[in-house]
């Protein structure tokens, strides 16, 4: 038996965040994690099923374990074509939440957050420096020179917001080494198979686990942090039912519920006005350095235009296609766009990308250049002395899901890990309501860009007028969802599982909306607000 004042369960962003605050006042920390990427791999299985049924290799390649958790998996090139100390780093994109993420939306039921973005401002604030990141500055403002502007488009319908990249390698190695220096047991093939709880099953008393050696051990803990992820912390509690009937914090049948991603949706091709010089123009929408922060610029439906219209959250990101589209691209935009062949509205649209995908596909060089530029690659191409070429430029929509309940994840008893822990099944579906959203969306960002003079927006990749899922963004998000109230979610604001008072949750699997941004730095804020929590909350506990 290990005892200690915390107990944390996962050892990712969420995890090494809560520990650092706690550590860092004198608490005693012992924090648990399952062992090494390898090992996990063989533990990961998630069986996945519902009416679209999401890549169920998507789901478990994309769970991490190990020392920093998912961002282990983080594929981002840092380096690109710019000059990095650090060959081959791996990194991620880092954004807050809108204020409108946290609202209740009316027009998206289940939608609301029990704190505001007021509210984690300032550890939002925190999370840029633990994380590695610049100034918390996300207004293109703070980041624009005069060769890279934000597109001067219509603010009623669309605005500008950045994005900023840091490394894997603060949370792989950094952070848990500090850690570590200031006192806390970190506890490596520690496979945590329940949480024990007293009689009345309203306390945590115990954290049971297990190695891959076949030995076992528990810590005892007067409060214990789930952090171990938007699926794995949802097992652990619905799993936890020997004294609790429907495992932890579910007495409202709540614990799995509202399970989200990030879908993917691939817009189209946003082809140059004769003159615009788009290349140019998009420079500040680019991944690249400026100083000591690499960052980037992407597009939003404005706010008030959001709430007027009952849409979801998406983020517009640039990417040039090879000069072959391009010439094919643009000898049917100026066809169609001629006395003899102008159309317009979605036809147009339909048409227009009907021939820049036959045009495509005739052309050998063309297919291969697809073969050869990895469709979302962001590759730093504004750097490059020509950068003005380029004409055409594929759009791709990271977008917000609406909460479901019925997106879930769930147990398979009769299905067994190495450990005796039952396979969680993930039930999920893309409804036809959030593909409506995303349509408007995209037709938002049409506007923007003609109105503004930049050229044509065409659809390439849509079914029948609505938009191809191209996948999820690997962000697992909700099954633990942050509520006022027990009977529609299953922590509070101060992330306390409803109904146990020394059992708390951080990570994304609380998040009752996702917004369309990656979601680390909220996790890395939430975490960092949870810790100072406990810090003050502990000697009730």
């Amino acid at each position: 038996m290990i005892e200690a004042d915390v107990c944390v369960v996962g050892a990712g962003p969420a995890g090494l965040s809560v520990s650092s605050v706690l550590a860092g006042s004198g608490v005693r920390v012992v924090l648990l994690e399952g062992g090494s990427e390898a090992a996990w791999r063989q533990l990961a299985d998630v069986r996945s099923e519902g009416e679209d049924a999401y890549p169920q290799s998507d789901v478990t390649q994309t769970r991490g374990s190990g020392i920093g958790g998912t961002a282990g998996q983080w594929s981002y090139r840092m380096n690109n074509v710019d000059a990095d100390p650090e060959a081959g780093e791996r990194g991620c994109r880092y954004a807050p939440l809108d204020a409108i993420d946290f609202e209740r939306r009316e027009e998206v039921p289940h939608s609301g957050w029990p704190i505001t973005r007021s509210d984690l401002d300032p550890w939002y604030s925190k999370a840029q420096k633990i994380a590695g990141l610049g100034e918390f500055a996300y207004h293109p403002n703070s980041w624009s020179t005069p060769q890279a502007q934000p597109l001067d488009l219509d603010p009623s319908l669309v605005e500008t917001q950045m994005f900023q990249f840091a490394p894997a390698s603060i949370w792989v190695r950094k952070v848990s080494g500090a850690l570590q220096a200031a006192g806390v047991r970190i506890v490596t093939d520690a496979n945590v198979t329940r949480l024990e709880v007293d009689t009345p099953g309203t306390r945590v008393t115990g954290v049971h686990f297990s190695r891959t050696d076949g030995t076992t051990d528990s810590v005892r803990a007067r409060a214990v942090v789930l952090a171990t992820g938007g699926i794995e912390t949802a097992r652990l509690l619905l799993m936890s039912d020997d004294r609790v009937t429907g495992g932890l914090g579910n007495t409202k049948d709540q614990v799995g519920r509202y399970w989200m991603e990030h879908p993917l949706v691939r817009g189209g091709m946003l082809l140059a006005r004769p003159g615009a010089k788009l290349g140019e123009r998009l420079k500040l929408y680019d991944a690249h350095w400026q100083g000591s922060t690499k960052m980037m610029a992407k597009l939003s439906v404005a706010p008030d235009r959001m709430r007027r219209e009952g849409l979801l959250s998406t983020s517009c990101l640039f990417l040039p296609r090879h000069e072959v589209i391009a010439g094919s691209a643009v000898q049917a935009y100026t066809e169609i766009r001629s006395p003899s062949g102008r159309g317009s509205g979605l036809l147009h649209q339909a048409a227009l990308g009907a021939r820049i995908a036959l045009g495509a596909k005739n052309l050998l060089t063309a297919r291969r250049a697809i073969a050869e530029q990895p469709g979302l690659d962001l590759s730093g191409w504004s750097r490059q002395p020509d950068a003005g070429r380029f004409r055409v430029f594929e759009i791709v929509h990271q977008t917000e899901q609406s909460p479901d309940p019925d997106n879930r994840i769930t147990l398979d008893r009769d299905t067994r890990d190495r450990f005796g822990r039952p396979v969680p099944v993930l039930n999920w579906h893309w409804s036809a309501e959030d593909r409506r959203r995303i349509t408007r969306s995209r037709n938002l960002y049409a506007q923007a860009f003609s109105e503004a003079g930049l050229g044509e927006f065409a659809q390439t990749d849509w079914d029948g007028g609505q938009p191809r899922l191209l996948g999820g963004n690997h962000h697992h998000l909700g099954g633990v969802r942050m509520s006022p109230d027990p009977a529609t979610g299953v922590v509070d604001a101060d992330a306390r599982v409803h109904e146990v008072p020394n059992l708390f949750v951080a990570g994304s699997s609380v998040f009752p909306t996702g917004g369309s941004v990656n979601p680390t730095l909220t996790i890395v804020a939430l975490s960092l607000r949870l810790g100072a929590h406990l810090v003050k909350e502990l000697p009730t506990l």
